[in-house]
């Protein structure tokens, strides 16, 4: 699943303002999805996850997650999070966010559930994570807690926080952000608030405004969404070997149709043919550095030809030279690639 890229947008550019080297601390695989982030609306939604547990242990920050949730910008996520300024109940914007929260990211749950004398708002990490996803909680209930005094007031505190993970070294950072106790190896992960505190209702909400954004994020959710240029990339991977890597099939596969899969790689600048040959050119490269007697026949089912002429063509196309050149001098051949 993929998530809107607006979250690691703005950690790139918190990461900037805190000094954090981001290309030396993330691995090869992170900091290609991060920079991926820089031209594509969606990327993988562990990504964020990922990247922010990781920072967090290489950079020896226990409170990362807290720290980007305090300087960060609640529009800055995706369209729903406007919401928030013109529902006039925390109930309501909370009904709302999780309605319309997918068009952002399903890589976690909430849900309100009454406890006694109590409302607790839980949260759920439901994308796989490399690290537990210890910053990422932290992160909701930052926001969830910025969410609720947008709406009821920057003195508003929950009555305390409960968190799943144990207890850092040193939590002050944490009950002063929260205002309120945290309860650390919890059960759940949930803020505690007041049942009244739902219903509370605030002059600064316009119902007319936000019947407008409500009609325009249905309007969003009824119209396909094509996947980004990335996920189509990782779709040609794992087809194209068996010759199914074609743009109907990849518009079917997403529920789209090819007109509307063309519009969507044209807006992040390219099309599904040059994904094709950029996926072709890799297996290529891989194929005659791990192929000790490569094959044209071998090539070509690899690259998705039917034909070996075609394969041919392909490797005059890219490397001006043929199989057997490219298989003698493989130095040529990296450089060239």
């Amino acid at each position: 699943m993929s998530a809107d890229a607006g979250a690691i947008r703005q950690f790139v550019r918190f990461a900037a303002v805190k000094g954090l080297k981001l290309d030396s601390i993330l691995d090869q695989d992170l900091h290609h999805l991060v920079k991926l982030a820089e031209e594509q609306n969606r990327i993988p939604e562990s990504v964020f996850i990922d990247v922010l547990d990781h920072c967090a242990l290489a950079a020896n920050i226990p409170t990362l997650g807290i720290e980007f949730a305090h300087w960060s910008d609640l529009h800055g996520f995706s369209l729903f999070c406007l919401l928030g300024d013109h529902c006039t109940t925390l109930l309501e914007a909370s009904r709302l966010s999780r309605r319309y929260r997918h068009i952002e990211t399903t890589s976690y749950d909430s849900r309100i559930e009454p406890a006694g004398d109590e409302t607790m708002i839980h949260y759920t990490i439901l994308a796989p994570t490399r690290h537990g996803g210890v910053q990422y909680t932290e992160f909701l209930l930052a926001i969830s807690v910025r969410f609720s005094r947008m709406i009821l007031g920057e003195k508003w505190n929950p009555i305390r926080v409960e968190i799943r993970h144990p207890a850092p070294t040193d939590t002050r950072r944490h009950t002063e952000f929260f205002g309120c106790a945290v309860a650390f190896a919890s059960k759940i992960s949930a803020c505690v608030i007041r049942p009244a505190d739902l219903f509370i209702r605030t002059s600064r909400g316009n119902p007319r405004v936000l019947d407008y954004l409500v009609r325009q994020l249905d309007a969003f959710e009824r119209e396909p969404s094509a996947p980004s240029s990335a996920e189509v990339a990782r779709m040609i991977d794992q087809e194209l070997s068996c010759g199914r890597a074609t743009l109907k099939n990849a518009a079917v596969a997403a529920g789209v149709t090819p007109r509307t899969l063309q519009r969507r790689l044209a807006a992040e600048g390219t099309e599904f043919s040059l994904l094709v040959e950029q996926a072709r050119l890799k297996l290529a490269e891989q194929f005659f550095k791990t192929e000790r007697n490569p094959h044209l026949t071998q090539l070509a089912m690899r690259l998705g030809y039917a034909e070996t002429s075609a394969a041919s063509r392909f490797l005059q196309r890219q490397f001006g030279t043929g199989l057997r050149e490219l298989a003698r001098d493989k130095s040529n051949f990296q450089n060239a690639g």
